[in-house]
């Protein structure tokens, strides 16, 4: 398939504006074009920054992230926010600082979301992977939760094994 550059770069204008679209495919289209003239254009023209900028700056926020851990258990995101010790919204609360520290949020915003310091959420994490470790059942709810996030898996199931190793 050879692509002008002008398709090239109507590809890129399309994959930015729907994000909806597979952006992976878009860019093999580009990649199995053999004219290395067209590839370079296509890189000059923004289509890396696509992977790399858009995507460091498109990471979930923690409040999406405090939202997809509450459905996975079937919870309101206002009940982590309290004060309760109750076991089942204590387990939540360390996951969703797990999950938002394994996307490299900062401990105080991931805090601030909860009602919580940083040095609560660095307890919550410490024991997330622990349990993360140690119960089976732990371990499938965080990685349900890492699911609904189907960019970021590989990724945050690296830096989840580089953290459970030690």
């Amino acid at each position: 398939m050879n692509l002008t550059h002008s398709e090239i770069l109507d590809l890129i204008k399309v994959s930015r504006e729907n994000p909806s679209l597979d952006v992976q495919d878009i860019f093999m289209k580009v990649v199995e074009n053999n004219n290395a003239e067209l590839k370079y254009h296509a890189i000059v023209d923004g289509f890396a920054a696509l992977f790399t900028e858009e995507s460091k700056t498109s990471r979930p926020s923690c409040d999406e992230i405090l939202k997809v851990s509450c459905e996975v258990h079937n919870i309101f995101p206002d009940l982590l926010k309290t004060k309760s010790r109750k076991g089942d919204l204590v387990r939540v609360r360390q996951q969703y600082c797990l999950v938002a520290y394994l996307f490299k949020h900062i401990y105080r915003v991931i805090g601030e979301k909860i009602l919580r310091d940083h040095v609560t959420v660095i307890s919550a994490k410490r024991k997330a992977i622990i349990f993360y470790r140690t119960e089976e059942e732990y371990r499938d709810e965080v990685n349900l939760i890492i699911s609904r996030f189907p960019l970021y898996v590989s990724t945050l199931m690296e830096r989840l094994l580089n953290l459970t190793k030690t």
